[in-house]
């Protein structure tokens, strides 16, 4: 959504542009009629959740696309994306005969995400090879794009340059409805929308839970997926107040950010950094306030302190989480103002035209 979204906007601006895809990928699951730009599509082996065809699927992906691109011609600006992982390698294998600026634009940051999930062991000779591979791609780029100072300062510390980084942080379509938040009275609705994955906080949350199993009047709804979701759904079946809904369309989508309260938003700790969550910025465009629960070094931690927009929760504190949910049913007031500034937040800096504005600038900031 937010690639297509951006070069929507460039290609508004005036702007040629070609985008580089799989076969199922970019625009088939746009929203609205395809975009004013050139879209080339490269063959590559189906994607699969075995692990020997999913390297076949990237790395068949990442010689076909990089092909593509030495026969696409001159280009001003090449912006890689982080999935597949290692197009910023292929890229910077390429950039002398490209031609052109090289930007990569980091959604996830790769190997760093796998050692601090526990994909990698983060001494074994294959980490440290694939390290070197990302950081030379890096220090190749003549910029980076960052979700946030987390990220920017994990990348710095791997010895790039902090200049070449800029931060734009992630947007989210506008989800306003009529009334801000609903009366917490008597229940006090949290949602957790989207993917539950490994580098998200689960352990405060099954604590969280099992320590206000016999509290009806605070009821949960996991929406969504991921991989840390089905061990969590099977440790908490029994919890009355707990419920859990699988991916469902954007109306369904709607429907649980308005009928919430607070959106829940979780990381592990030692993923600040590594990735951004991004349910941050639809529960601000809800004017849902976020309860977030991990590092305070991490984007949802600044975003909360900076906007007032919600609570932030170390990992390992449930019983103080549930003491604050308890009290915040005998102050709504409370989450209606967090709930308020989340909305201002959203409209101020974490809209659609303020996002895809702040990419641009930073692209159009590179000398051609």
């Amino acid at each position: 959504m937010l690639l297509d979204q951006t070069v929507r906007y460039a290609a508004s601006l005036g702007h040629d542009v070609t985008v580089i895809c799989g076969r199922q990928g970019y625009v088939a699951g746009a929203i609205g009629e395809p975009p004013a730009v050139r879209i080339a599509r490269v063959p590559s082996f189906p994607f699969s959740r075995n692990p020997l065809i999913r390297l076949l699927s990237w790395g068949s992906f990442l010689v076909l696309a990089a092909g593509r691109l030495l026969l696409a011609g001159r280009s001003d600006i090449v912006v890689t994306m982080t999935t597949p992982p290692g197009l910023s390698i292929a890229a910077a294998l390429l950039k002398p005969l490209l031609g052109a600026k090289l930007w990569i634009w980091e959604m996830d940051v790769y190997p760093d995400v796998v050692i601090a999930t526990g994909g990698l062991s983060a001494g074994s000779w294959v980490t440290r090879l694939l390290r070197g591979m990302f950081t030379w791609s890096r220090r190749r780029a003549d910029g980076i794009i960052a979700l946030g100072e987390c990220m920017k300062s994990r990348l710095a510390d791997s010895g790039i340059p902090a200049a070449r980084i800029h931060i734009a942080q992630n947007w989210a379509e506008d989800h306003r409805h009529e009334e801000f938040l609903a009366p917490i009275s008597p229940l006090l609705r949290l949602l957790y929308s989207g993917n539950l994955g490994m580098a998200h906080e689960v352990d405060t949350i099954e604590a969280l839970l099992q320590n206000l199993a016999g509290e009806s009047r605070i009821q949960f709804l996991f929406a969504g997926g991921g991989a840390a979701r089905p061990s969590l759904e099977q440790r908490t079946a029994n919890l009355p107040n707990v419920t859990f809904q699988a991916y469902g369309d954007n109306r369904t989508f709607e429907e649980n950010l308005r009928s919430c309260h607070l959106g829940l938003v979780t990381l592990r700790s030692g993923c600040e950094g590594t990735v951004v969550p991004s349910k941050v910025y639809s529960l601000m465009s809800a004017g849902r306030p976020i309860l977030f629960i991990g590092p305070a070094s991490a984007t949802p931690a600044l975003l909360v302190r900076e906007h007032h927009c919600g609570w932030h929760f170390d990992p390992g504190q449930a019983s103080e989480i549930s003491r604050f949910l308890l009290s915040l049913l005998d102050h709504p007031h409370q989450a209606a103002e967090a709930g308020a500034a989340s909305r201002r937040a959203f409209e101020q800096h974490f809209n659609r035209s303020r996002g895809t504005a702040r990419v641009m600038a930073i692209l159009a900031s590179a000398p051609c």
